[in-house]
This record gives C-alpha cells, structure tokens and sequence, in this order.
C-alpha cells in the first residue's frame, strides 16, 4: 500500500526528494496500524511488516507492506490504517488467490 500524510519521520527528509534506494529507510514517529473488514465481518488488525519512505519515491510517499492473514475469502475488502491515533478514510482493496 502507498499513502501520504503519516506526518514526521524518524529522520530527516528533503521536501522534492527521492528517497533512499538503500535501507535504512525513514520511518514514521507515529505508531502505524491497520484493520481491514468485508461486507458482514468485524475489523481485523493485519500486520504491518514494513512502513517507512518509499524506496525512490518522492518524500513524503509511505510503504506499507502488510501481511494478508491467510483464509481471507476472495474479493473486495476494505482497509483503514491509523497512523497514531489518526484514522485514513475507508479504501477498498481486492483480495485474490494464487
């Protein structure tokens, strides 16, 4: 998932910059959580395995890589991810199988 709007970094960045291709990546001060749901099921917190800079991307554009629980039945999810206390709108999202 790639998102805006996390607020500070642990590090400095350069607003109009690339960001790093090279870990370690600037990640952000607030706690970064998220939950998805289906039509019908109560909220489920999935992992989130990675938030930070997005490698090569200008400043400010955040990468979550989240790990998708297994058993999740196909089709469209929807995903909210708070960043501290701060909740993002509702996205929708398509879960597929392999």
């Amino acid at each position: 998932v790639f998102m805006t709007g996390v607020g500070a970094y642990d590090r400095p960045t350069e607003d109009g910059s690339a960001g790093s291709t090279d870990p370690p990546f600037p990640a952000p001060v607030l706690v970064v959580r998220a939950f998805m749901w289906w039509s019908g099921s109560p909220q489920l917190e999935v992992p989130v395995l990675f938030a930070g800079q997005a490698p090569n991307l200008i400043a400010g554009v955040v990468q979550l890589n989240l790990q998708i629980p297994e058993g999740l039945p196909p089709g469209p999810a929807n995903l909210v991810v708070y960043c501290g206390d701060f909740p993002t709108y509702p996205a929708q999202i398509s879960i597929g199988r392999k």
